[in-house]
């Protein structure tokens, strides 16, 4: 099986590699009589082809003139259906994960702030203890109701009711 990169490569002119999966070559539109290289064809990290015309061609017309489709420029999925929904469900909770994870820091600011409040902030081995704190900009106590409610709302995503 040919890969994206070959089938496209196959059919241009005049085709020069620049090294690491990127290629120079004339422009197959009929727009613009290419005399000298214009077109830079590389491979994504992700088996795709990247087409570029310095001309100033669209992409779709490249691809037109190639006589190939837009799919045609991506490497198949080997995955099912039930592989794909799985993955965009995993892709989701780790989302979720994520910003419960930053809601907890604010969260953690918020109560350093109270500490703060109550301790002398400018005893350096106190702040030894807290290095990552940073002021809260206007009213920390608001910010600490929108984190817990940010928080059971992503916890009722993540787990369910």
């Amino acid at each position: 099986m040919t890969t994206p990169i070959d089938l496209v490569v196959s059919r241009l002119e005049r085709v020069r590699s620049i090294g690491n999966g990127r290629f120079l070559s004339l422009c197959p539109v009929q727009a613009h009589d290419d005399k000298s290289p214009s077109l830079s064809i590389a491979e994504g990290d992700d088996g795709r082809v990247l087409i570029r015309c310095f001309a100033g061609c669209d992409t779709q017309a490249v691809v037109n003139a190639l006589g190939l489709e837009m799919k045609d420029l991506f490497q198949p999925s080997t995955f099912s259906t039930v592989e794909k929904r799985h993955y965009r469900h995993r892709k989701a909770i780790e989302e979720i994960e994520y910003a419960l994870w930053h809601e907890l820091l604010v969260l953690l600011q918020v109560l350093q702030a109270r500490i703060s409040d109550r301790k002398n902030w400018k005893d350096p081995r106190y702040r030894a203890q807290c290095p990552e704190f940073r002021p809260m900009p206007g009213n920390p106590w608001d910010r600490e109701l929108l984190a817990v409610r940010r928080i059971r709302r992503g916890l009722e995503m993540r787990y369910g009711n």
